[in-house]
């Protein structure tokens, strides 16, 4: 089970009928709902929010070999740090191939050929920014979430980080962005680093993630989904 986990209660159950069930996941509603069985015999758990879901399978799988670049760059953008130069323009091409990480050919094309992803990237990220500018000028709105009034933003789920986290550096308690499908509406959190627990949030809604990047699904009767 790679980067989500069952609740605690879906788990036990879970356990019951598999000979063993390995959780890896950096997101800290799997530390509150599964360190407490941790002891459970045929539950093995690697959890760690220091790292992205990318990166915890590579070592779980490959152990001490060196992290590849590309999912050193995953991971930069997974984690919001962008410490790394390139990782948009790497990312942005990557997310260009469809289903890439099912598709051998396509894989062994991109994975190892940074370069190549970042001159794609930077062509990509043109149209990518002049979009996002417009679904967020067009696109926004104010909602009720939680009790907090917050500014959503009706948004594509690719750009749902982004019009997110510039929703939240622009004040209010944090950004939201949601998308429509035809059972649920899902929404997307976003907070500044050290600022408000959107976690906690979308927990109340029975959903998760981290403190500053959550998430959560509603019916489409839900009052959230009728707004």
């Amino acid at each position: 089970m790679l980067d989500f986990s069952f609740k605690q209660v879906q788990m036990k159950n879970a356990l019951k009928i598999a000979k063993r069930i390995v959780v890896i996941d950096h997101h800290p509603t799997a530390f509150n709902e599964l360190l407490p069985i941790n002891e459970v015999e045929n539950l093995e758990l690697h959890l760690d929010t220091k790292n992205s879901g990318a990166v915890l399978a590579w070592k779980y799988l490959h152990k001490d070999e060196p992290i590849p670049l590309i999912l050193a760059h995953i991971e930069d953008r997974d984690l919001w740090n962008f410490k790394m130069d390139d990782t948009r323009a790497v990312t942005a091409a990557l997310f260009s191939y469809p289903d890439v990480f099912n598709n051998l050919e396509v894989f062994n094309n991109v994975i190892y050929n940074t370069h190549a992803l970042i001159r794609e990237g930077e062509t990509l990220l043109r149209q990518y920014n002049t979009d996002l500018a417009r679904i967020l000028e067009v696109n926004q709105r104010s909602m009720t979430i939680g009790g907090h009034d917050v500014t959503v933003c009706n948004a594509p789920p690719k750009f749902s980080s982004d019009i997110g986290n510039m929703i939240a550096t622009t004040g209010g308690v944090f950004g939201a962005t949601y998308h429509d499908t035809k059972k649920h509406r899902i929404f997307s959190l976003r907070s500044i680093k050290g600022g408000f627990n959107v976690e906690a949030i979308a927990a109340s809604y029975g959903g998760g993630g981290h403190k500053a990047a959550a998430g959560f699904s509603v019916d489409r009767d839900h009052v959230l989904a009728k707004c």
